[in-house]
């Protein structure tokens, strides 16, 4: 099943954003926990990184500082559609360096203390609002896919009806087993997992440099999910659209709805 197409991507609109009226206004409830992250973010965690630091979780300044953040996944999380997101940086276990990864580290928790915590202590009105549990991630991902996730960390909402067997995998697992692909899709809520052997390496579509990696012979792609008033991607996921089309549009239709709901616009781009 093929995703709607637009251009040299692949997008899906919401509804709203198709009909050709203005875009959604968060109600005032999502709305002052979007200010609250975007403000604890940009203005106090990473207008006050020092230029070395910066530089170190972004790999050399080789991702923007838009892919380090989290409002996405955290709003999702606060929506009740994720279980459990992960805080962590493109630097992890990419220094080789144990006191540049002590820094990595320091600078998550310090992320995830000064914008993830205090927007989700805030998001709060009746008892029956979700409640939230901070693990840092202290087990090994058995996967060719993904770095090391240790000095990451996990938000798990206790609300969720998979939060148990969540932090049943992240605390009460054996923790000299690593955890799989299928573990974590299962924990981030993504549709699909990716196969725990190494992808082999196909080339590129005419017109295209490089090459990237297959999955029973079919391209794996990126999904992100989009807040379409600034553009902003709010998740990504790793997929072959022509085996899990099915997969992803519904998953995407599920966060599509609730987040429409709570006045948000999402759109759905495949690079």
């Amino acid at each position: 099943m093929d995703l709607p197409s637009v251009g040299d991507e692949k997008m899906a609109q919401s509804p709203e954003s198709t009909s050709g009226t203005s875009a959604l206004v968060p109600n005032d409830r999502f709305r002052l926990f979007l200010q609250r992250m975007e403000i604890a973010e940009t203005k106090f965690f990473f207008a006050d990184l020092p230029p070395r630091l910066t530089s170190l979780i972004t790999l050399q300044n080789s991702h923007p500082l838009q892919d380090l953040s989290h409002i996405g996944e955290v709003t999702f999380l606060a929506a009740g559609l994720k279980a459990a997101v992960l805080i962590s940086f493109p630097a992890l276990g990419y220094t080789g360096n144990e006191e540049l990864e002590w820094h990595v580290r320091s600078c998550i928790a310090r992320y995830v203390s000064w914008v993830v915590m205090p927007a989700l202590s805030e998001h709060k009105g009746s008892d029956a609002d979700p409640k939230y549990k901070l693990l840092e991630c202290s087990r090994h991902l058995r996967s060719p896919h993904t770095v090391e996730l240790q000095g990451a960390f996990f938000v798990i909402n206790l609300r969720h009806p998979k939060a148990a067997e969540v932090c049943r995998l992240l605390e009460h697992g054996n923790r000299t087993r690593p955890l799989t692909e299928q573990n974590l899709a299962f924990i981030l809520d993504y549709p699909v997992s990716l196969p725990e052997s190494d992808p082999r390496p196909v080339p590129l579509a005419i017109g295209e440099e490089g090459e990237s990696t297959a999955w029973d012979g079919q391209v794996i792609r990126e999904v992100a999910y989009v807040e379409t008033t600034h553009g902003k991607p709010w998740t990504t996921y790793a997929a072959v659209p022509a085996l899990h089309g099915p997969l992803i549009v519904e998953h995407f239709r599920r966060y599509q709805k609730v987040m429409a709901e709570a006045g948000v616009s999402l759109g759905m781009v495949t690079h």
